[in-house]
């Protein structure tokens, strides 16, 4: 258990250990959004949720669950704006997890290692899984303050994408653990009081690769939470700080 919980909590702390940017002014960081968004027009979408009640064990149903909530609030607040979903895949729920790290899935009541669920595709292509895999993990790793990004063509291919001219990617991390029974002893994650959960929103121009927008916030302290709320909160977050489309 102990070694279990360490993984865990390397997970959340590399997560939440991103730049914290101005989340509230994206456009600082990307001046040239607002030339770029009108030549926005087939979006797809992909997600990486891994968000958990309790220390040591996830809920896969609630997670889907959590994720269908999402999307319904984020397409319709992307349609006030102009921008429409053409697909939308749950591509995974701990993608982004050290793979050491295990969790009891509490309806199956096995132990599972991470990623604790993937998508058809996903589980059904090695190769698949590794682009997606190197394309989260590149994402979570910019630091949008510093330098832009671009995606390798090569990389964008295999996860056949064609047909789109634009990749959304929502993440969404955390922990909600009752009152901090973590014992978590690091700064960040005294600031979280033990819990937390980190948003992320990228958005890929998939003809140039280059990653064209990006939001990261996280929330911490406060649990319990109600996570319907929380989750359709930040639907709404993302798709407020996006420029309007003509």
């Amino acid at each position: 258990m102990k070694a279990q919980t360490c993984l865990l909590l390397l997970t959340l702390l590399t997560l939440f250990s991103f730049s914290l940017q101005s989340v509230d002014k994206p456009i600082k960081y990307y001046p040239d959004f607002p030339e770029q968004k009108d030549s926005i027009q087939r979006i797809c979408l992909l997600g990486d949720f891994m968000l958990l009640k309790d220390r040591g064990e996830i809920n896969l149903s609630d997670n889907i669950e959590w994720w269908n909530g999402f999307v319904d609030v984020f397409s319709e607040k992307l349609q006030e704006k102009n921008y429409t979903l053409k697909k939308t895949v749950l591509t995974s729920i701990g993608m982004l997890a050290d793979p050491e790290l295990t969790l009891e899935d509490i309806e199956e009541k096995v132990v599972r290692k991470a990623p604790f669920y993937m998508n058809e595709t996903v589980s059904a292509d090695p190769e698949y899984k590794k682009a997606l895999s190197s394309l989260y993990r590149k994402l979570d790793k910019h630091d949008s303050e510093k330098a832009t990004l671009k995606i390798q063509p090569e990389l964008l291919q295999k996860l056949g994408l064609s047909g789109f001219d634009t990749l959304f990617v929502v993440h969404q991390y955390g922990l909600v653990d009752g009152g901090g029974a973590l014992g978590l002893v690091t700064p960040f994650a005294s600031a979280l009081n033990g819990s937390g959960i980190g948003h992320f929103f990228y958005i890929i121009d998939l003809r140039s690769g280059a990653v064209i927008w990006s939001y990261k916030n996280f929330i911490g302290g406060g649990a319990p939470w109600n996570m319907h709320k929380i989750v359709n909160s930040y639907a709404k977050v993302f798709v407020k700080s996006l420029p309007e489309k003509s």
